[in-house]
């Protein structure tokens, strides 16, 4: 799936703009935080296919465009460096998601719930954050 929807969805960003298709990525996690847990929770291979093809679909979309889109945040000068502490900042504070997650699954009695709703508001905060970088680009602040 994700070998045949990357060059799909970063031709779509050549078409209609890398920040749109970054959105509609990260929206889509919106949409798949809650039908993820229920699918997986049907416990049927087919279940669990779809459980894990939702979110992926979602991060490739995101995934396409997001690389060329936050180099031209960066300047010429500060791209790589920019770039590199970007990923590896959200690399480090990622290795905590395990560990929250659980914490939320079990602080809930054993409950998806507060995980989907995590994963759906962190989803929310991407989405703030580009729609955020965008108006911040217009007003000329870019770099």
């Amino acid at each position: 799936m994700v070998i045949v929807c990357t060059p799909l969805a970063a031709l779509a960003a050549d078409r209609f703009g890398l920040r749109r298709i970054t959105l509609i990525g990260i929206l889509l996690h919106i949409v798949a935080a809650f039908p993820m847990f229920w699918l997986a929770e049907t416990r049927s291979v087919p279940g669990l296919w779809l459980a894990m093809c939702l979110p992926m679909l979602a991060s490739t979309i995101a995934y396409a465009a997001i690389g060329t889109l936050v180099s031209g945040w960066f300047s010429p000068r500060t791209r790589y460096t920019g770039l590199s502490m970007s990923f590896q900042t959200a690399g480090l504070a990622g290795t905590l998601a395990p560990a929250a997650t659980t914490w939320l699954f079990t602080s809930a009695g054993n409950s998806w719930t507060p995980v989907a709703l995590a994963f759906a508001g962190m989803a929310l905060l991407s989405a703030v954050c580009l729609v955020a970088q965008g108006r911040r680009e217009s007003r000329g602040a870019s770099g």
